[in-house]
């Protein structure tokens, strides 16, 4: 049985009379304009220029994360400014937190036994095949799920039929130093058109997965399943090993009352709502295909008809483009592997070398920010008819969305959310808002949040904590960034994060604590944003429960490092955005540790200064590798700070 729901949260309970008390002392002192005066924050000349003349300003902010850069804001006493780049950092760190949690409790478990159990089934095959295609088929699908097995039980002994391949991929997982043809998979059709062989740099643990031995192991399983392709064979027909391969993954999968299938099941949709759709065929996909063309339960050495199996080959191609056009690997992977939307749009957007590779900027443009798109125009690119036709053809896809396309999987839900920060919130909108660039401070705030999501960042597991709420301080007057779109958007998300967990196994009551805290909290900042737009202020008793933001933020980022010593100093998350095949040009970028906002409101009988915490976002064109690693992006983020994008100074002062 599922686990079973539960309702409760920190959160969750009425806010008390004591609060409304506390918050009417806010909205007192706040009439009266409390807090330190401009003169007294110690900004420089340009900054009170910029914070005059906008109603807000960026300046670069310390070290640590969002809790760390709010609490030593209320060490000033200075008025609070929730931010949407703080809640979207909360959101991604606990999106994140949850996916370590289910991994290290239960997808590392599940992965262990499937592995185990293909083993079992695919030696039994190796032994009882008669045609030598598919015993030679069946042996290296076996020293493919005995790698797996390795990596995640360390008692683990191959059996000797396997042992020598087995032990070559393992000496290069383990090196993860080269790029080399796989021992076990063999060339692929791409080895003619990108360079032969599996890139076994992408074998080394980051992100939470280098913070202990056990998700370490699951990280280097979990990339081999998801990295090796089953991989369709080219025009004309040669070599079906691969596919005949596949077959019989699936057709061991079906065995045993499909019990197998079902734990497949278990682990991959999880894992596909996390990492999204890459458009590769699952192994479902196969399945249905197999069953049509060779029917259900077909024997092991019927999968080497030649016949069958160039209609099967037909049928599969129809729904995955042959390998030269996408520079992709196209056929079965065992796992979902990690492919964000946007890789796709930056493909095609990306053009020849005479034009600047795709960035966060054509990203948020498609998604409606007014901001990006006047930075497109100024740089002349839809002067290109091949980039104008097909932005525009992206365009036109994305409106043709439904709700159900926004919200299969995390990474559209987050561009569904970010899309709602793009657009200006109307009704009684503090007067910053309105300054034009504000549209590129929330473009900056967007293409951080689009930066983060792709990384894992979080270096703490889910603990179990007491239920206890923060407590309110008096005196300190609170301001939301006012985007109740945003706030509901992200709600949805973690509701539908939560359901997903729930159908598959993996919700118990420490995650749905968590999940309804947050949920919980984004409710607040909704209405404390319907508020604002509607009488110029969040009500009393939600600014009340907001104003000791902080240990708020804390608890919901888990009070943990986010940066492990060696690490660099000024950088939460850093990696490759996009890497274009053809040019070998690297589009790179990193979100910073927290800047400082101050923007200027009137909450009624003055203007207040309230101060906040917003991203820090980097982003930078290098032209290979090469430079990636000798002179380029790591020695600029080692000697910190980082060259921000130059639409930046509208609104940062250095």
């Amino acid at each position: 049985m599922a686990p079973s729901r539960n309702p409760r949260s920190p959160l969750s309970a009425m806010v008390p009379v004591a609060l409304v008390l506390a918050a009417v002392m806010i909205f007192t002192a706040a009439a009266r304009g409390q807090g330190p005066t401009v003169d007294e924050l110690g900004l420089s000349a340009e900054a009170r220029r910029q914070l005059s003349e906008n109603g807000f300003v960026v300046v670069p902010g310390g070290s640590g994360d969002f809790p760390e850069t709010y609490a030593a804001l209320a060490e000033r006493d200075l008025p609070v400014f929730v931010t949407s780049d703080s809640v979207l950092r909360v959101t991604d760190l606990l999106i994140d937190r949850v996916l370590r949690t289910i991994e290290e409790v239960y997808l590392y478990d599940r992965l262990q036994q499937l592995s185990r159990e293909m083993v079992r089934l695919l030696d039994d095959d190796y032994l009882r095949a008669k045609d030598a295609m598919v015993k030679d088929a069946a042996r290296h699908d076996l020293a493919f799920f005995a790698v797996g097995l390795s990596l995640l039980d360390a008692d683990y002994f191959p059996p000797e039929s396997v042992r020598s391949l087995v032990e070559r991929e393992l000496e290069l997982i383990e090196e993860a130093d080269r790029i080399v043809i796989s021992p076990i998979m063999g060339r692929t059709p791409l080895d003619q058109v990108v360079g032969p062989g599996e890139d076994y740099t992408r074998y080394v643990p980051t992100g939470h997965y280098a913070s202990n031995e056990r998700l370490g192991r699951y990280y280097r399983a979990l990339t081999w399943y998801s990295r090796m392709a089953f991989a369709l064979p080219e025009r004309p027909v040669e070599d079906y090993t691969l596919t005949v391969q596949a077959l019989l993954v699936v057709r061991a999968l079906e065995r045993e009352a499909g019990e197998w299938f079902e734990l497949w099941e278990r682990i991959n949709y999880p894992l596909a709502f996390y990492y999204g759709g890459a458009g590769d065929p699952t192994v479902a996909d196969y399945m249905e295909l197999a069953d049509e063309v060779f029917g259900r339960e077909f024997e092991r050495d019927t999968a080497a008809s030649e016949s069958l199996l160039i209609v099967f080959v037909d049928r599969v191609s129809e729904m995955a483009p042959i390998h030269v056009q996408t520079h992709e690997l196209r056929g079965m992977r065992f796992l979902p592997r990690d492919f964000p939307p946007a890789t796709d749009y930056f493909g095609l957007l990306a053009g020849g070398e005479d034009r600047p590779l795709p960035t966060s900027i054509d990203i948020l443009s498609l998604l409606g920010s007014s901001a990006a798109r006047s930075l497109l125009d100024e740089s002349d690119v839809f002067d290109d008819s091949v980039y104008r036709r097909t932005h525009e053809s992206i365009e036109r896809q994305l409106e043709t969305l439904t709700y159900g396309d926004w919200t299969r999987d995390l990474y559209w839900g987050w561009l569904h959310c970010l899309s709602e920060l793009q657009l200006p919130p109307s009704g009684k909108a503090p007067g910053f808002v309105a300054s034009p660039a504000w549209g590129f401070k929330e473009l900056s705030t967007g293409s951080a949040a689009w930066a983060s999501i792709r990384y894992q960042a979080a270096d703490a597991a889910l603990s179990r904590r007491s239920g206890r709420r923060p407590a309110a301080v008096a005196g300190v007057p609170v301001l939301v960034e006012p985007y109740p779109g945003l706030y509901s958007r992200l709600g949805e998300l973690i509701e539908n994060l939560r359901d997903r967990l729930w159908e598959h196994y993996l919700l118990d009551d420490n995650i749905d604590d968590h999940m309804s805290e947050l949920i919980d909290y984004l409710k607040l900042l909704e209405q404390a944003s319907k508020g604002i737009l509607l009488d110029g202020t969040p009500p009393p008793e939600v600014a009340a429960a907001l104003s000791n933001y902080a240990r708020i933020l804390g608890r919901l980022a888990g009070h943990e490092a986010t940066r492990r010593p060696g690490e660099y100093a000024c950088v939460l998350v850093s990696d490759v955005a996009y890497e274009d095949l053809d040019t070998g040009r690297i589009l790179q970028n990193a979100v910073g540790t927290p800047d400082i906002i101050y923007v200027v409101a009137d909450l009624g009988e003055g203007d207040t200064v309230f101060a906040g915490a917003v991203h820090s976002f980097f982003e930078m064109e290098l032209s290979n590798r090469e430079e990636l690693e000798a002179v380029g992006w790591p020695s600029m983020l080692r000697s910190c700070p980082v060259n921000r994008p130059d639409w930046v100074s509208g609104f940062v002062v250095e």
